[in-house]
């Protein structure tokens, strides 16, 4: 029995036996910072690309808004026909935002969809501020063709922050 009693004993304790490393852990210190600025307000029309008239939907086709009224085909050209019933955005700016010297940060692409929601392969990339006060929005228009493309009105939405230096 003594000998049973001596083998589980060894048994238990290598069983439980904890094996302590000589690395350990220590706390770390993190300084948080955050800095806030009262915004100034503003506001920009609607920007309306207008009736869009192509010969073939099936290509891909890029138009830009020169932020004067004017929209050309940068690409597929030989697709675009006209545009017709466009409105710049044009942005009322704040009298205390130093409109000479400022960063704008707007998104990299707004995706538009088909307005009863079965159209997509519409989206605005080069986000900029242009014309002749720099308060009217410019950039492109990307209709990406394919055969699921169907005609009629894109919408979308997006938020912009200028920064003023």
């Amino acid at each position: 029995m003594r000998k049973y009693f001596l083998i589980s004993a060894v048994a238990l304790m290598v069983a439980t036996n904890v094996n302590a490393g000589t690395g350990y852990t220590e706390g770390f210190n993190v300084e948080v910072q955050a800095e806030l600025a009262l915004a100034t307000k503003a506001s920009c029309s609607v920007w309306n690309w207008g009736k869009i008239y192509l010969t073939d939907i099936s290509h891909d086709v890029t138009v830009q808004d020169d932020g004067f009224g004017n929209i050309t085909a940068v690409e597929g050209t030989e697709y675009f026909v006209s545009a017709i019933g466009n409105t710049s955005a044009e942005c009322s700016i704040g009298a205390d935002m130093n409109i000479e010297n400022y960063t704008l940060y707007a998104p990299d692409s707004v995706d538009l969809a088909h307005t009863d929601n079965t159209g997509y392969g519409i989206y605005l990339t080069d986000i900029a501020l242009g014309g002749a006060f720099d308060n009217v929005l410019t950039g492109k228009l990307h209709i990406s063709g394919s055969s699921e493309l169907i005609t009629g009105v894109y919408k979308g939405a997006f938020t912009f922050t200028m920064v003023s230096e």
